[in-house]
Parts: C-alpha cells; sequence; structure tokens
C-alpha cells in the first residue's frame, strides 16, 4: 500500500516538474528538487511568512473581558488578526479544531494573568509546531508571591526563564503587545 501511495506521489511531483528520479539498476533512487519545486518551497514558505492569524490563548471569564479586548487592539495594532477559539463557528470537538486553528496560525498570544492550565497546554502544542509564543502577564499578578494562593497565579516554572511582557494597565498592555510583535514578528 505504501509503495503504490509512493508511486502516486512521485509521479504527480514529476507530472509538475517539482522533481526528476535519477534511477540506477540495483541502487536506490535519487530525488532531485528541480527549479519549479524549488519556486514552490519558495511559495509555501512565503505564505507562512504572510500568515496574519494570531492564535490567543487565555482564560475566558467575566474578569478577562478587558484583557480580552486590549489584546485584540494590540495584535490589530501591529497588522495581524486575532483568534479566540470561542469565536470561531465550526461544528468539530474543540480540541481539534484548536490544534487546527493554532497549526494555521503565524504565531501565538499566551496571556497568564488568570490562571488557565489549557492555555498552557496550547502553547506548548504551538513551540513542538515551531510556533512564535509571546507570553503576557500582568505585573501585579507576575510580582504577587505572598500566600497560598499565589503559587497557582504566578508564571508556571516552565516558562519562568522565557521573557515575559509583563503590563501595567490596559494601555501598557495594548502599546507594548504591538511592539513586540512588531520586532519579534515582524
Amino acid at each position: 500500500k505504501i509503495s503504490s501511495q509512493y508511486k502516486q506521489i512521485t509521479e504527480y511531483l514529476i507530472d509538475n516538474k517539482y522533481i526528476d528520479l535519477e534511477r540506477e539498476p540495483g541502487k536506490k533512487e535519487i530525488v532531485n528538487l528541480l527549479a519549479d519545486g524549488w519556486k514552490r518551497v519558495d511559495e509555501l514558505q512565503q505564505s507562512d511568512l504572510n500568515n496574519k492569524n494570531v492564535f490567543v490563548s487565555m482564560a475566558f471569564n467575566e474578569g478577562t473581558e478587558k484583557t480580552r479586548e486590549t489584546i485584540k487592539k494590540g495584535i490589530s495594532d501591529a497588522g495581524f488578526s486575532p483568534e479566540f477559539i470561542d469565536e470561531i463557528v465550526h461544528n468539530h470537538q474543540i480540541v481539534p479544531e484548536m490544534f487546527k486553528l493554532i497549526r494555521e496560525s503565524r504565531f501565538l498570544i499566551l496571556e497568564i494573568s488568570d490562571p488557565n492550565y489549557g492555555a498552557y497546554y496550547e502553547a506548548g502544542y504551538a513551540l513542538g509546531k515551531g510556533k512564535e509564543v509571546i507570553i503576557c502577564c500582568n505585573k501585579e499578578v507576575f510580582e504577587n508571591s505572598s500566600g497560598e494562593e499565589s503559587k497557582y497565579r504566578k508564571p508556571h516554572f516552565d516558562i519562568a526563564q522565557k521573557q515575559i511582557l509583563i503590563w501595567d494597565d490596559y494601555e501598557d498592555l495594548q502599546k507594548k503587545l504591538s511592539e513586540w510583535i512588531k520586532a519579534i514578528i515582524g
């Protein structure tokens, strides 16, 4: 079955002048990428660079509405398009749809001021896919280290070594986020 699929794929690539094969009796095939193949690789790489979608991972509740709107504005100010899983119309289970959106996004914003372990999971998936992740946290939450509850609100140890965008107020978040996106993503 695999050899049949391999044959179909190589025939497609040869027919479209993406590759040619060198076949010597008794030796393995050598695949050569042709000019049209290199051109197609470049097109695919450029399409990823031109992608303006940004997946946002954060807690979604009544207390995060202002943060959410501010993140939207910061992303838009930088020339990108924010995507929130709860705003996407789909008829699928949530996790596969979320993975699809992350795969199709240019990068991910992780807002950790309000604890959401699912957001850490989403950021880890994005990192595994080679996506850039920008982490944001409210200064008050980031610096608060007293009390038992604080251990659940501080950035998790596995991202604590990464630079985190610390924001004072909503205006600061919008401005810094836009600046960081322009500096890191371009």
